[in-house]
């Protein structure tokens, strides 16, 4: 999808920018929250083998990093589109936004039952706008029987409902707040050295902070990826079949449970750790 002529409002974009874009950079994000959990779970024994303390402490330095640049990657409101003056498109969730309000006809509901419980548990979270008229909606249309060959009115104004609630998930204060203070940092820390920026007078981010957005994100791959394109991406699991050097009784496993046994053997084999 290099060329613009190549570039569609349809699902097949929407496709890309979830398997190219957002679902890369949760497993990146993910990766590096894990890693940076697993050293510190493990911070008083390193603690006494002081020539490695500055290795490991730059190293959860970088994965808090590569965290608050891969969420902002997924959550980030530029979008540079099909606009035949750019070489190239951004994967933002404006991008997904776009496509749903600008070309709902060409975008199918396939498990409208499963974004009606979707919607269900994030309500009890934090708030969904027009919820419990979208639910009839939902409700109307399951009980229509419908035809994935023909695409009905009401199909349209779900998927341009869905839109409204995925942008308005962002404006809540609670997000917004978050996104800001993240894209203060990547711009002025990350991206650049800005010669204002003095970390005392930049509100603190911490891993727990993050959760709101981890949940967001959740709910955003649910509703667009699993109710539109009925694909589920495992981006918290990964094959066990793809691990070398582990046996694993699942055929999945954890993301979070892989790293955490992949650093208690690096610190078994770097004697930090006694063995088993």
């Amino acid at each position: 999808m290099s060329g613009n002529s190549n570039r569609i409002l349809d699902e097949n974009l929407l496709e890309d920018i979830l398997s190219k874009g957002f679902f890369r950079d949760i497993q990146e994000y993910l990766e590096a929250k894990f890693l940076l959990l697993a050293i510190d779970k493990y911070k008083s024994e390193l603690e006494k083998k002081s020539y490695y303390k500055i290795i490991f402490a730059t190293l959860q330095n970088r994965c808090f990093d590569t965290m608050l640049l891969s969420m902002a990657r997924i959550l980030d409101k530029q979008w540079v589109g099909i606009d035949k003056s750019k070489e190239h498109f951004t994967r933002s969730i404006t991008g997904v936004l776009e496509i749903l309000r600008k070309c709902p006809e060409k975008i199918r509901l396939r498990e409208a039952s499963f974004a009606a419980k979707v919607l269900t548990e994030r309500h009890s979270i934090v708030p969904v706008a027009n919820f419990d008229k979208i639910q009839q909606q939902l409700l109307a249309y399951i009980k229509s029987d419908p035809n994935l060959e023909e695409h009905s009115d009401l199909e349209c104004q779900l998927i341009l409902d869905f839109a409204d609630v995925i942008d308005g998930q962002m404006k809540s204060n609670e997000i917004s707040d978050i996104l800001k203070n993240i894209k203060r940092h990547r711009d002025k820390r990350l991206a650049h050295n800005e010669a204002e920026f003095d970390p005392i007078n930049f509100p603190i981010i911490e891993i727990k902070g993050l959760k709101p957005l981890e949940e967001l994100v959740k709910f955003f791959f649910d509703l667009i990826a699993v109710s539109i394109l009925s694909h589920e991406y495992r981006y918290e699991e990964v094959l066990a079949a793809d691990i070398q050097g582990f046996e694993y009784d699942n055929l999945l496993i954890s993301r979070e449970e892989l790293i955490q046994k992949q650093f208690e053997q690096l610190m078994i084999d770097m004697g930090i750790l006694p063995h088993n």
